[in-house]
């Protein structure tokens, strides 16, 4: 049964972020990334009037009785060598855009996927959530089922969650003319998040990869 997840917040330009480059909306959602100091801290996200989409990171999330091993709370620690790497990779994907659509495409690709000062992976038996402080959380059954998310901005997407193990989970957003896809691996304390960004209105894919530790 397809479920419809809406997310009235607004979006933070500056927070983290994973939505997918839109054919018509401002800068996206969560999973990319986001840098610069969030709006609010992990524990104090606020709390969703929607089902399945709360926004807070584990207090009400059941824990596991078989342990996996991403899940966790995490700290950007990838530096200003990552977020250089970040803003030459789109600097390559606009490149060959007209000089009126190169500053949009530039200014949308930076303020949704800088990376966030954290990242929280959350399993439970029937539904795995990926929140990062001061963006919209998205929620998506363990199952690897598709359901359909509304942005704040309005924008849907068809989002699945799914563990490839339990060293690495996979997001999904597909959208009007887009798609986005985050994999997140641990290796030891550290999970590696590489993004890959595929939009009609993009010249080519944008790829690019941050890191986190998880918290003590």
């Amino acid at each position: 049964m397809k479920r419809t997840i809406r997310d009235r917040r607004a979006a933070d330009p500056g927070a983290p972020s994973t939505r997918p480059f839109a054919r018509h909306g401002a800068p996206a959602l969560l999973l990319g990334a986001l840098a610069c100091p969030a709006a609010t801290s992990g524990a104090e996200l606020a709390q969703s009037d929607q089902p399945g989409a709360t926004t807070g990171p584990a207090a009400s999330a059941e824990p596991m009785a078989d342990a996996i091993a991403i899940a966790g709370q995490y700290r950007f620690i990838g530096g200003d060598k990552e977020r250089q790497a970040l803003l030459d990779a789109i600097e390559d994907v606009i490149a060959d855009m007209n000089f009126i659509a190169r500053p949009i495409a530039r200014k949308r690709l930076r303020e949704s996927n800088l990376p966030s000062a954290e990242l929280h992976l959350i399993v439970t038996a029937d539904e795995i959530t990926v929140a990062r402080p001061g963006r919209p959380t998205v929620s998506a059954p363990r199952d690897g089922s598709t359901i359909t998310w509304e942005s704040p901005d309005g924008d849907e997407f068809q989002v699945r969650h799914r563990l490839v193990d339990d060293k690495t989970l996979v997001q999904e957003f597909v959208g009007d003319g887009n798609r986005s896809e985050n994999v997140f691996t641990i290796d030891g304390d550290r999970v590696s998040a590489a993004t890959t960004i595929e939009a009609d209105r993009l010249p080519k894919v944008l790829r690019f990869r941050m890191t986190y530790r998880r918290k003590r």
